[in-house]
């Protein structure tokens, strides 16, 4: 990755809704998302009403530490503290009530409905995608079956136009019930400088019995995460908050 470990951070958290998705959030509100560590302050701007501060109430979507797979949602409250960096005004973000020994923080979030205090159904915790090497993301909710679909695609005159110009070009899609979903496309150059998506986590956030997955992707100015939460219409997940700066040239790819 071209950019620093701070700027990849930074561009991660950046994370604010860019259409009004069929998922609900509570109250109305945008769904966000941190990370635990250091963050670049610059970077809550567009959070509005949510920018992260000590004794805020989130949600912690956590790892059990050596029981692989076993996730669960509790209530923390933040602790934010102004931190020295070289590039940016930044913050440390971690909560209280954490017990290093036991559980691996994955991600905070705020505003998503229905999220339960417990222990959720997970199907894949920090999973790389590489094509062609995609046999591991067959994952099954309740009755759903789904499959991650990793395929090498030629470049097309539109994407030349929407700025694409070296290295290889790879689609990312949901199959379920059939039916086909592109969540994402991704540039990769000779060097192998900008990494496969990361499936962050995967599984049943709500206990609606589909599939929700946090996905980390990133281009040469950094990463960004994504989460994509079912859709109580239909069986493909939707996006309810993703980055707001940092997409490649024609922006996210919508679905297909």
């Amino acid at each position: 990755m071209k950019a620093s470990r701070l700027q990849a951070v930074c561009a991660l958290l950046v994370l604010t809704m860019t259409a009004a998705p069929p998922c609900r959030s509570s109250e109305g509100s945008a769904v966000r998302i941190l990370s635990v560590g250091e963050v670049c302050t610059e970077s809550f701007q567009a959070f509005g009403g949510d920018v992260p501060r000590s004794g805020d109430k989130w949600s912690l979507l956590y790892e059990m530490v050596g029981q692989p797979g076993r996730v669960g949602v509790r209530i923390v409250s933040l602790v934010v503290t102004g931190k020295q960096a070289a590039m940016c005004n930044a913050a440390e973000i971690s909560y209280q009530g954490a017990n290093a020994g036991s559980e691996k923080p994955i991600a905070i979030i705020k505003n998503l409905e229905d999220m339960r205090s417990d222990a959720i159904a997970t199907v894949a915790v920090g999973v790389k995608l590489t094509p062609g090497k995609m046999g591991h993301t067959n994952w099954r909710i309740r009755n759903n079956s789904y499959r991650l679909i990793g395929a090498y695609e030629k470049r097309s005159e539109k994407m030349r136009a929407g700025g694409e110009t070296t290295g290889s070009h790879y689609r990312f899609e949901l199959e379920t019930a059939g039916k086909r979903w592109v969540m994402c496309r991704q540039w990769m150059d000779a060097d192998g400088q900008i990494p496969a998506p990361v499936v962050v986590w995967a599984g049943d956030i709500n206990g609606d019995g589909k599939l929700d997955l946090l996905l980390e992707e990133g281009n040469e100015h950094g990463s960004w995460w994504t989460l994509y939460v079912s859709n109580p219409n239909g069986l493909f997940p939707v996006p309810v908050s993703t980055t707001s700066w940092g997409d490649w040239p024609g922006g996210p790819m919508d679905p297909a």
